[in-house]
């Protein structure tokens, strides 16, 4: 495509600024980072002379729900669930679609391969009603994992801080099976309007302006202050072969660094041209608001969100250079080119990070427990909320991942060592305990437990996290 860097023909979709006027409301998080898109194909002919066994592929359609659980936090700020009848919600769902895909993490480089993705577009508070179909079919990998993003408040945009959740099990097929029963429960902090709103996207503030009035979101607030603006606007061109049926183009301002779009400028209606697409973008901002990351994505899977499985691209210097950021000022800037793709500019989502570390006893080793107990078994696992009282091993499916440890692998053991999965960007309660007479009960009175620290507590965040050594409780017999 040939790209003419001329002055843009200026059309403003947002208009505001932080602090004395109010943004549009539905504008959340978005990151960036490579995320490569598995066609199908692979035809470098290359062979492997590494003598690592090649994979045999993952062949085969996932199916599952995905449910949505409301929650709230009590006095020592751990989690309780609240039932959506409890709520002020109702049987109404109030969120937006949920996007479900199945990908793999190169865990020494970050990068997420997506090879299929599925949408549910209207959600319901009824789990069962939010089924998921994914059809894979790629020879890179022998297993693939499935995370589920739901986008909160109904920007139509997936990103780094809408809540996901996972299924902690890799899945391997490869003769076109079914693998069904892939359930994923995402869980997300309540919060009905007029009032603190801790997950509210960065441009709601407080939330006090926004309420459920029964059937949908509403602003209560009334006029607003204003500001000196300036104008932000540019050509914008997609460079690669544009099939603009069911698709569009979209241009996001985000916190530097922190994947938060403060703006938002959805379905900006390219004009197809012989080899993509052209259009323009712009804002009206308040002079001196600071500098952005300026990202653009086609939505190329036609999904109607703007997702990590989509293409992404951002703005260019005069030369073509990425420049990524924008400085906001007092003067207009009328000539920013945004072209799409651009390496390097798509969003990170952080499906999942890896919690590791050490469990042993306070006092002892585990050959001086399995004397008393032969038959003691431990379990490391990564739960949605805070254990108490009686569990039932069975009950272990439902958490993020665990992992167990016989009396054959615990014999002879001054430590073991454990590496878990959890959400990204989330919090999780990471929790040890052993079941002294293995009768499948956890948490039981005398059962050692333990903590990676005061607190079972952890905030994922977007690393993996090492040595959460985890001390269980003394044991001594009577």
């Amino acid at each position: 495509m040939t790209r003419q860097l001329s002055q843009a023909s200026i059309f403003l979709l947002i208009s505001g600024c932080c602090g004395n006027c109010c943004p549009d409301p539905f504008d959340t998080g978005k990151d960036t980072a490579p995320v490569v898109v598995d066609t199908g194909d692979d035809d470098s002919g290359d062979d492997d002379d590494s003598g690592e066994e090649e994979p045999t592929g993952v062949h085969g359609t996932i199916e599952g729900t995905v449910n949505v659980q409301l929650f709230e936090l009590d006095d020592n700020d751990d989690l309780v669930y609240l039932a959506w009848e409890d709520s002020c919600f109702g049987d109404v769902f109030p969120y937006g679609s949920i996007f479900v895909a199945a990908y793999s993490t190169d865990e020494e480089t970050g990068v997420e391969t997506y090879y299929t993705e599925d949408v549910i577009a209207a959600p319901s508070c009824d789990s069962s009603e939010n089924t998921y179909s994914l059809a894979v079919d790629t020879d890179l990998v022998d297993e693939v994992n499935v995370y589920a993003v739901l986008d909160k408040w109904g920007d139509r945009i997936i990103g780094a801080t809408d809540p996901l959740g996972i299924y902690g099990d890799p899945i391997a097929m490869e003769d076109g099976e079914t693998v069904s029963d892939v359930n994923v429960e995402i869980v997300t902090q309540y919060w009905c309007g007029e009032g603190s709103c801790p997950d509210c996207p960065p441009s709601w503030g407080d939330g006090s302006c926004w309420s459920w009035d029964g059937s949908a979101w509403v602003y209560i607030c009334s006029g607003g202050g204003s500001c000196d603006a300036m104008t932000l606007a540019g050509d914008l061109f997609v460079e690669v072969p544009y099939n603009g049926t069911g698709s569009d183009a979209a241009t996001m301002l985000m916190l530097p660094g922190s994947g938060e779009p403060y703006y938002a400028q959805l379905d900006l209606g390219l004009t197809a041209t012989a080899d993509g697409a052209e259009g323009t973008w712009g804002y009206s901002l308040c002079q001196n608001s600071g500098t952005f990351d300026a990202r653009g994505c086609w939505d190329s899977n036609g999904n109607l969100l703007y997702d990590p499985d989509d293409t992404w691209g951002q703005v260019v210097d005069a030369f073509g250079a990425p420049q990524g950021t924008v400085t906001i000022g007092t003067e207009d800037l009328l000539d920013q080119t945004m072209v799409i793709p651009i390496e390097g500019s798509e969003i990170e989502i952080v499906p999942f990070v890896r919690l590791s570390g050490d469990v042993s006893l306070n006092d002892g080793d585990f050959d001086d427990l399995l004397a008393e107990y032969p038959e003691a078994t431990l379990y490391v696992t990564v739960l949605k909320y805070m254990p108490s009282g009686d569990i039932a091993v069975d009950e272990l499916e439902q958490a993020y991942d665990y992992l167990s440890w016989g009396p054959d692998d615990l014999a002879g053991q001054s430590s073991v060592s454990y590496s878990v999965m959890a959400p990204g960007n989330t919090t999780v309660y990471l929790w040890a305990n052993v079941d002294l007479d293995a009768d499948g009960t956890l948490n039981e009175s005398e059962d050692p437990v333990g903590c990676p620290g005061e607190s079972c507590r952890i905030s994922t965040g977007d690393a993996s996290q090492t040595d959460l050594d985890i001390g269980l409780q003394s044991y001594s017999s009577e």
